[in-house]
């Protein structure tokens, strides 16, 4: 928040004063807050950000999205809808994952460029609506539930090893020293970075 803070202090009076930072919302509200925005911006390294439904709503109701390329969040970039979506790339550090700010900071200055029309947020809202809505997942279960099957072999040599490091360590994907991330957690996460 604070960076994003500072970045945001970087712009002009105009620039700065087009910019709200609203704070939690109820779920009833939240289709008017899309309709009004012109983005929805998430700079999440959440490590169990799988998935995203705020995402997946912003984008089901037209709204362009600039978000980080970190875990589930990559798979909302469709590339037959790339207007759609702006991507941050996101890196593993030592103790954190670190969002490209730098990266962040040209999107938002040519984000004028990539405001789309009551049209366009249509089409949109209608591209995600097929990929991402309750229908659209529960049509993709029925495909694999009808699809054949591999019966299930056990569990892999990394959760084998997880579930012993979690017997000894509080925190298996951390030096207790310096307390920076271990090769465990680079070899685990590194699926995360597009």
């Amino acid at each position: 928040f604070r960076r994003i803070m500072q970045i945001i202090e970087g712009y002009s009076d105009e620039v700065r004063a087009s910019v709200q930072l609203i704070g939690s919302i109820k779920n009833t509200k939240l289709i008017d807050y899309y309709n009004a925005c012109d983005f929805f911006l998430s700079m999440s390294t959440y490590h169990d950000e799988d998935y995203g439904m705020a995402v997946a709503e912003s984008l089901c109701s037209g709204l362009p999205a600039i978000i980080t390329d970190w875990a589930g969040y990559s798979s909302f970039h469709l590339k037959d809808e790339s207007k759609a979506t702006h991507m941050v790339d996101v890196k593993l550090a030592p103790k954190l994952a670190e969002v490209n700010f730098e990266k962040l900071s040209q999107i938002l200055s040519s984000s004028k460029s990539y405001l789309l029309d009551s049209r366009a947020r249509e089409e949109v809202s209608k591209v995600y609506h097929q990929n991402f809505t309750i229908t659209a997942a529960a049509k993709i279960l029925k495909e694999i539930h009808d699809s054949e099957y591999v019966v299930f072999q056990g569990f892999s040599e990394v959760l084998h090893r997880l579930a012993f490091i979690s017997i000894f360590k509080k925190t298996p994907f951390m030096n207790e020293f310096d307390k920076t991330y271990n090769k465990f957690y680079y070899e685990i996460y590194d699926s995360y970075v597009r």
